[in-house]
């Protein structure tokens, strides 16, 4: 990258993150402020006890729903419009 464009990305890096759910955001900062004091065993478990309870929370929920409406939108877009996702179903249809 060049070295004129460090900052602006550093800022747009940092906005990204802080604009992030702020539930998974404070409990990722959480696990790496433990994670140096850890064994590997201990780090896995903490992690898959984490990842649990984000899955089971309402910002999971809404990054999901979020995610599969801009990929349907995405594929909308690079296959001609949301007439042709039905259209493209009955050509591949199964035999």
């Amino acid at each position: 990258m060049p070295a004129g464009q460090l900052e602006s990305e550093t800022h747009a890096l940092a906005r990204r993150i802080a604009d992030g759910p702020p539930q998974v955001l404070a409990a990722a900062k959480a696990l790496l402020d433990r994670a140096p004091s850890l064994d590997l065993e201990s780090a896995l478990y903490w992690e898959a006890l984490t990842q649990g309870r984000m899955i089971a929370a309402a910002d999971h929920r809404e990054g999901l729903r979020a995610f599969f409406e801009e990929a349907v939108s995405a594929i909308h877009r690079r296959v001609g419009g949301a007439n042709a996702s039905s259209r493209n179903r009955k050509a591949f249809r199964n035999p």
